[in-house]
């Protein structure tokens, strides 16, 4: 399919036995996926974690999964060293609202073509503690993830 610029597919599929999670799609067209990415060619996939299981009691991150989510997608494809997000490039900019000391669940989709912005960091202001819960669509056992002591 050809779609314009800023079209967007949204495609609702049974997933049924698949773990819930964040994932994403990406071009693997030889020698052309820099060029199809860079046009656009990627995305977010997000399965539902339903009723299922996810592998942990831990009621932190029991509470977390019924929480509205946030969806987050920085983009520095065309290497700008400015990400853009959500589809909005500066100075339109994409900005979030958060309680004190409440829980909140945000997918995160970092896409770059550059190999040495590959580590891009994700900051929060002063005085907000932000937990992985799940990385690559596997969640941790436990949230906070403990530390190795020293």
């Amino acid at each position: 399919r050809t779609l314009q610029k800023d079209a967007g597919i949204v495609y609702a599929l049974d997933m049924t036995n698949h773990m819930g999670g964040t994932h994403w799609y990406h071009s693997h067209f030889i020698h052309e996926s820099m060029e199809q990415t860079k046009g656009g060619a990627f995305g977010m996939i997000v399965v539902d974690d339903g009723s299922e299981p996810v592998g942990t009691n831990d009621p932190n991150v029991l509470e977390f999964l019924e929480k509205t989510e946030r969806i987050l997608i920085l983009d520095d494809t065309q290497s700008k060293n400015n990400w853009d997000a959500n589809g909005k490039q500066e100075p339109e900019t994409e900005t979030y609202s958060f309680v004190a000391n409440q829980w909140y669940r945000m997918r995160v989709l970092m896409v770059s073509v550059d190999s040495h912005s590959s580590g891009g960091l994700l900051e929060f202001g002063d005085g907000c503690t932000v937990h992985t819960v799940a990385h690559d669509g596997i969640f941790r056992r436990s949230v906070p993830k403990e530390q190795p002591q020293s």
